[in-house]
């Protein structure tokens, strides 16, 4: 029986990629919540667009919890 190569490689090391990812994604947001984000960061791109704005708005965390 002929192994399926999606199934087998692609499918576990794009689930990898995109869990390293998220948890980039996440400490990086825990890191800014906590700090003083008074610098710019790298994905702060406009006034819009911002990460900055996203971890210090009312909407990032639920009670002592952050979550964006």
């Amino acid at each position: 029986m002929q192994k399926n190569i999606f199934k087998d490689k692609i499918i576990p090391s794009l689930m990898l990629v995109f869990v390293i990812i998220g948890l980039s994604s996440a400490i990086f947001l825990t890191n800014l919540y906590y700090n003083d984000a008074s610098s710019d960061t790298f994905c702060d791109v406009n006034e819009t667009i911002s990460c900055t704005n996203l971890a210090q708005s009312e909407y990032s965390d639920i009670g002592p919890i952050p979550i964006a």
